[in-house]
This record gives C-alpha cells, structure tokens and sequence, in this order.
C-alpha cells in the first residue's frame, strides 16, 4: 500500500481534491510515524497492530560472502488482525 494509493481512497469516499487527500494521506502517515516513536506502536482495529522492535547486533553476509558486523537497530513490524480479520486465513477483509 503506497500514500497515492491512501490519498485516492481518502479522495474518493471523502470527496476531496487531490490535493487535499494528499495533505490528509501525508497527515495520517505522519501521525502513524509520530505514534510509533512515542510509544513503541499502535493498533487499527479491524487491521492489526504495529509495533517498533529492537534488533540485537550480529553477523550479516555481504553479496560476495564476506561477513560484516550489524550494530543493533530499531524497526517496525506488523502484527495481524485476529483469524476471522485475517487475508491469509480466507476470512473476511
């Protein structure tokens, strides 16, 4: 899912410009981001959670099979709606 692909449903069920869906896309993104860093994540009910995590520095391999050292890090990650909300369970969307 890309932010055009967020500011043309906002566009289309809202019936706003293009340009003011994008500004609200841009908004809702900017908010998400906001919240993560905040507090470590957030929940869109019906959808799933996201979290932030800590990653542990360790051993990586190059393209060329040299090995590198990982510093340790943060990222997101996306915890699933429960089985009835779930795509790959064949439930509902």
């Amino acid at each position: 899912m890309s932010k055009a692909f967020i500011a043309s449903v906002i566009q289309d069920s809202a019936a706003l410009t293009g340009v003011a869906a994008n500004r609200a896309a841009s908004d809702l993104i900017d908010a998400i981001v906001k919240e993560m860093k905040k507090s470590g994540g957030f929940t869109l009910p019906s959808f799933g959670t996201f979290r932030v995590v800590k990653t542990k520095a360790r051993k990586g391999l190059n393209p060329i099979g040299v090995k590198l050292p990982l510093d340790p890090t943060r990222r997101g990650t996306i915890l699933g709606a429960d089985a009835e909300h779930s795509i790959s369970s064949g439930g509902p969307v």
